[in-house]
């Protein structure tokens, strides 16, 4: 194969036989159609640290284009560096896998599992407690606001009130 696509490419046969070599005296012209996967990556880590940071191996192919990165079965983004920060809490499984210059996809990698408990106040789920918290907290207590999520129950009353807010408050200020 050839590293492009639909480039025509001049090349020479010559053939070892018992005979003795075998050269065609014409060269030959041709084009090569890259079908061949590139490598799985490798290498695949997790640390917590402002974030999931995910590290893994460097590419190895030539033709290499960029990794796409999968959390929980769903795209989560591409990148052409290898690492990634992602900004959730739960149970998360990622993987990845390595697309060439010729839109390739390898196959997945191996996958990790990472477990991050909620930060208490952080309810739009970027891994800090901040004023935008507390944003998104009002907008659930207004009328005709966003639907109120467990995460802004900080008390555990059931109910995402200004004594929720208050204590996110106390939270930033604390911090």
């Amino acid at each position: 194969t050839t590293l492009y696509n639909n480039v025509i490419t001049e090349f020479k046969v010559i053939a070892h036989m018992d005979e003795g070599n075998f050269v065609c005296l014409e060269n030959g012209f041709g084009e090569s159609i890259d079908n061949i996967f590139p490598a799985v990556p490798t290498g695949l880590m997790a640390t917590i640290s402002d974030g999931i940071v995910l590290s893994w191996d460097e590419p190895i192919d030539e033709d290499f284009q960029y990794f796409t990165v999968f959390c929980n079965g769903e795209l989560l983004d591409y990148t052409t560096e290898s690492t990634y920060t992602d900004y959730v809490s739960g149970e998360l499984e990622y993987y990845l896998t390595a697309t060439d210059a010729n839109g390739n996809e390898s196959s997945q990698s191996e996958s990790i599992m990472v477990e991050v408990e909620p930060l208490v106040g952080d309810v739009n789920n970027d891994a800090t407690v901040n004023i935008q918290d507390i944003m998104v907290m009002v907008n659930m207590i207004l009328p005709d606001g966003i639907e109120p999520t467990e995460s802004a129950d900080v008390n555990g009353d059931d109910l995402v009130n200004v004594l929720d807010i208050m204590i996110v408050v106390n939270i930033i200020l604390t911090s």
